[in-house]
């Protein structure tokens, strides 16, 4: 194993990377785990990730380990420490680089994807998950 770029930021196992349009997303087949880039959070944000959750779905189901979410996260990019926080409204921890983008556990990924696709635009948007963790809960459209 081996830390740092292209590691996995959970179990430091070889990513292997996937590109939907403009973004990228690297996935662990060994943990389960998801690093989005930052064009892949904005499509997160504007609620059009299907095509990003079935990727990271794929990932979750080839997991082989139990990810240990006590270790410290690394950017798999500049091997930094990732900024820690929860996606407010979405009970979700994730892991942000401000400049490469944002870590996923296994189930992650589909919570907030869910609740973005189903939240009403904030105001004033956001660009990065990093500004999500200094936001309120995520407003729910109401249905009906």
């Amino acid at each position: 194993m081996t830390v740092g770029p292209g590691s996995c930021p959970r179990c430091r196992e070889a990513l292997i990377e996937r590109f939907l349009q403009e973004a990228t997303l690297l996935a662990c087949g060994f943990c389960g785990g998801v690093w989005l880039d930052t064009r892949a959070c904005q499509v997160v944000m504007q609620g059009a990730s299907r095509d990003l959750v079935e990727l990271a779905e794929r990932a979750e189901r080839q997991a082989k380990v139990a990810t240990d979410t006590a270790a410290p996260a690394l950017c798999p990019v500049c091997a930094r420490t990732l900024l820690m926080g929860e996606v407010p409204g979405t009970a979700t921890e994730i892991h942000s680089c401000a400049a490469h983008g944002t870590w996923f556990d296994p189930n992650g990924l589909r919570r907030v994807a869910f609740a973005f696709a189903d939240a009403v635009e904030p105001e004033p948007p956001v660009t990065s998950f990093g500004e999500w963790i200094q936001r309120p809960p995520l407003t729910r459209r109401s249905k009906g």
